[in-house]
């Protein structure tokens, strides 16, 4: 009787873990807090340094077109050692085009369960940031060619913070960009 308790309860937590990495996250339950409004100062990050990604805040695919989600990524800075915070509205894939031009995916498409915690920050080049204002409307089911539109638009840009994982709002050294990755981590 005692085994089947002990069994029955470790079946339960394992089946609750499950559930919140099937939505991508630690929790389902965002708060959307304004990325101008975010309370953690923002420092540049050299492109091309190297993260150790330990911990992924998950995140929503924009139901808006006109708004960008910012996932976090908390890892350690393999040069100095330091944990910091990336926010990133996109992630992509080293090398995955054909043309050589960058392939970006929402960084909400990461999943941390792949065991690919190893990235490359990239500051954001002028191309990028337009290609990032561009996935609100996209995201909302908007028809490719709507989407230039964006482009003249003000676009709301939010960190998702999730509810139950105080992890998440402790303040680090926080840098806004993409994580390049070698394998497809999605």
């Amino acid at each position: 009787m005692k085994n089947l308790l002990l069994s029955l309860t470790t079946l339960v937590v394992f089946a609750r873990c499950g559930q919140g990495h099937r939505e991508g996250s630690f929790s389902a339950n965002y708060k959307h807090q304004s990325l101008k409004e975010f309370p953690d100062t923002v420092v540049n990050l050299p492109s091309g340094t190297a993260i150790r990604i330990l911990a992924f805040s998950g995140g929503d695919v924009a139901k808006k077109s006109d708004e960008l989600y910012y996932c976090q990524f908390i890892g350690i800075n393999q040069t100095t050692g330091d944990t910091v915070r990336i926010l990133a509205a996109a992630i992509n894939v080293e090398e995955a085009s054909t043309d050589g031009k960058p392939v970006l995916t929402p960084s909400s498409t990461y999943d941390f369960d792949k065991g690919i915690t190893n990235a490359t920050f990239k500051a954001p080049t002028e191309d990028d940031q337009m290609m990032i204002k561009m996935m609100p409307g996209l995201q909302g089911g908007n028809m490719a060619e709507k989407v230039g539109d964006k482009l003249d638009n003000a676009v709301n840009e939010y960190v998702m913070i999730p509810e139950s994982v105080p992890f998440f709002t402790r303040h680090y050294r926080t840098a806004v960009g993409i994580l390049s990755f070698t394998q497809q981590p999605w």
